[in-house]
């Protein structure tokens, strides 16, 4: 079977997954993309007319839950499962650290 995926997508994908490549790394990310892929057109040649769509794959009762309403009457109680408050806000990590227009 002929590789699926070419150089140029190993760069295309790792951007979107915002990740860096360096040139000695291009074949083995090529050789692993191309594994990926063979294995998905496997997956392709399975007959699964008599296999009823899934919307959900976990059926825990966790994930089924109602959702409850909390209520706080003062900011030590919404932050005294944290550490980590800066000028009275929750400080997460950031999401982006470059410009999105990249």
């Amino acid at each position: 079977m002929r590789n699926l995926a070419l150089e140029k997508d190993v760069y295309y994908i790792a951007k979107l997954a915002r990740l860096s490549v360096a040139k000695e790394e291009e074949e083995e990310f090529l050789q692993q993309f191309n594994q990926i892929l063979k294995f998905v057109s496997r997956l392709r040649e399975l007959d699964t007319k008599d296999i009823e769509p899934t919307g959900c794959v976990s059926f825990s009762a966790a994930s089924l839950r109602e959702d409850e309403v909390k209520c706080f009457s003062t900011k030590e109680e919404i932050f005294k499962n944290t550490k980590h408050i800066k000028d009275n806000l929750f400080v997460v990590p950031k999401v982006f650290e470059k410009d999105l227009g990249e």
